[in-house]
């Protein structure tokens, strides 16, 4: 870098400039740049200066546009990393939504109750840091555990129905939404 930049005043501006640089994005589309887009950004930065009436050298000001065109790709990815977080977050919720032959399998226990069983893996819950649990739900009920056969859905439902009864299994117990009448 060259000893003609003042980086210490054009991270100072550029802070201050952050109307400009909005204005600035606003008027360009995210994505892609177009080839007009360098000028837009030199307009905007120099319209930031003469509003708070600075001058700086060239160098400084090559160095302080390259600094704004980082920042405004970093804003981007973070608006594409979070778009990806929601567009998992949406298919999680849809294929918790699924028939329950898609995702879960349906038993009756030996009193006649019915349960709905599904596994819940560790990128559907706390991002990853989470067990694998498989999860039993009859009405307000809900049981869970993490330790049980990785073959589960070919096993009987006797055998899934003991490990629904099982010391470890983790229980709750919901109060029933009203019934509409």
């Amino acid at each position: 870098m060259s000893p003609n930049v003042d980086v210490v005043r054009a991270l100072e501006l550029l802070s201050q400039l952050e109307p400009e640089l909005l204005a600035h994005e606003a008027v360009v589309p995210p994505g892609r740049p177009s080839p007009g887009d360098g000028d837009a950004l030199d307009r905007a930065l120099r319209a930031g200066l003469a509003r708070l009436r600075v001058e700086i050298g060239r160098e400084t000001f090559i160095y302080l546009r390259w600094r704004a065109e980082r920042a405004r790709e970093a804003a981007a990815a973070a608006r594409a990393e979070a778009a990806a977080l929601r567009r998992t977050a949406r298919a999680t919720r849809r294929a918790a939504d699924l028939p329950t032959s898609a995702t879960a399998r349906e038993v009756r226990d030996a009193s006649g109750r019915s349960w709905t069983i599904s596994e819940a893996g560790p990128n559907d819950l706390f991002g990853g840091a989470s067990p694998r649990w498989l999860g039993f739900h009859s009405g307000a009920v809900h049981r869970q555990i993490s330790d049980y056969p990785p073959d589960w859905r070919a096993r009987g439902d006797e055998e899934l129905c003991q490990l629904l009864t099982r010391d470890d299994a983790v229980s709750d117990e919901r109060p029933e939404a009203p019934r509409a009448k």
